[in-house]
């Protein structure tokens, strides 16, 4: 009966603690307020998030409550060589995920010094330790760890029962955080792979929002008129093209047939247009629910051409610097006769040329150098300054 009342009240202590826990899952910035809240849970003079390579036994603490700033420096910077042996060497009690230990640690003058840490420690004449291991991932190893003076006494029984009630909470907080981070650098990584393109790009919800979009289609709203965005939904300038927009996005992120669609923002006129089309991204099925699909649409500027740079040019294909120049202006509409002109070359020397550069890209006409420069990874543009 008496065990029965001890592991209740430890339970509710950590339903108690749950709530806390679960906010790190939300955000890593809550880990010292756990910290504080199981430290003063435990009556410990300091709590410690700390990770170590099971291997060496080599670790840092990453936050704690209870010590000060200059405490966890001295921590990280002398580590205790016991502490070494213990987390490292492949030692179950420290490396398998759940375990709890309670060893008792001395600690002497000379693990750190004349530090703040040391002062603290040798004024306790040594230390209980409480450590539980939340997370192994390779030879990474989360632990959290408890620290209790000489004087508080050693961690009891229901210390030990409450954080191994916790550990498997805690360690699925820390791969939470650890798959919020992968998905937070993926998207980063897709949307800095958008910005490479030389066309705009926007990813729309079938009612239009945008949910991203890259650099190039952040110019396009600034210098032209023909797409704009109203209360984050994406609309084209002239009407007719607008009801054909809106109609190509709701198609695609519901994959109704027809899913894609192409046309141009401003259809009979004289004047240079954009081109735009419409492509489906099929909705994702997560643990069987359907995710709402969305539509990508690609815009063409004629007023932005897409064209390779030399230093591009001379990287891949080996070109010399006049080499390059001379293909960049082909690329552009010049025709041998100009380039070489502009040039201040003979037209002579741009055919010598130009057929260096045809026997360095595996091409035989200017057609088809022109198509593998505007086709392919040639043409992608360098980030600005401010994507960086």
């Amino acid at each position: 009966m008496l065990n029965d009342a001890v592991t209740g009240s430890v339970e509710s202590r950590c339903l108690a603690l749950l709530d806390v826990v679960y906010d790190v899952a939300e955000d890593l910035q809550n880990w010292p307020r756990l910290l504080e809240a199981l430290r003063t849970e435990t009556s410990s003079l300091a709590t410690m998030l700390r990770s170590s390579d099971q291997r060496t036994g080599e670790g840092r603490a990453l936050l704690a409550a209870g010590l000060t700033p200059l405490q966890l420096a001295a921590y990280n910077e002398h580590f205790h060589p016991a502490a070494k042996a213990l987390f490292g060497l492949h030692n179950p009690l420290f490396t398998t995920p759940g375990a709890v230990a309670t060893p008792q640690m001395a600690v002497g003058d000379k693990d750190y010094g004349d530090s703040e840490l040391g002062r603290l420690m040798r004024a306790a004449g040594g230390f209980y330790l409480l450590n539980a291991v939340i997370d192994v991932s390779g030879d990474l190893v989360m632990n959290v760890v408890l620290i209790r003076s000489i004087a508080q006494g050693p961690f009891d029984a229901e210390h030990s029962r409450l954080m191994e009630l916790l550990a498997p909470h805690l360690g699925r907080t820390v791969r939470l955080v650890r798959m919020a981070n992968d998905v937070h650098q993926l998207q980063a990584a897709q949307a800095r792979a958008l910005d490479y393109l030389p066309l705009a790009v926007f990813v729309c919800a079938g009612d239009g929002r945008v949910l991203k979009k890259n650099q190039a289609a952040d110019r396009l709203l600034a210098e032209t008129a023909e797409l704009r965005l109203d209360e984050e939904v994406l609309h084209a300038s002239d009407g007719s093209m607008d009801v054909r927009l809106q109609s190509a996005l709701q198609r695609a992120a519901t994959r109704t047939a027809p899913m894609e669609d192409a046309f141009c923002s401003r259809p009979g006129t004289s004047h240079l247009t954009s081109t735009i089309r419409v492509l489906p991204v099929p909705a994702q099925e997560t643990r069987g629910a359907s995710l709402e699909g969305c539509a990508v649409v690609f815009v063409t500027n004629p007023l932005w051409p897409a064209e390779p740079s030399e230093g591009v040019l001379r990287t891949i294909y080996g070109l010399s610097r006049a080499e390059a120049e001379l293909t960049c202006m082909l690329v552009r509409g010049a025709s041998l006769r100009d380039a070489a002109n502009r040039l201040g070359v003979p037209e002579n020397t741009a055919k010598s040329q130009l057929a260096r550069v045809f026997e360095k890209t595996g091409t035989h006409k200017q057609s088809e150098l022109i198509a593998r420069c505007l086709g392919g990874v040639e043409a992608l543009r360098a980030l600005s300054h401010s994507s960086t």
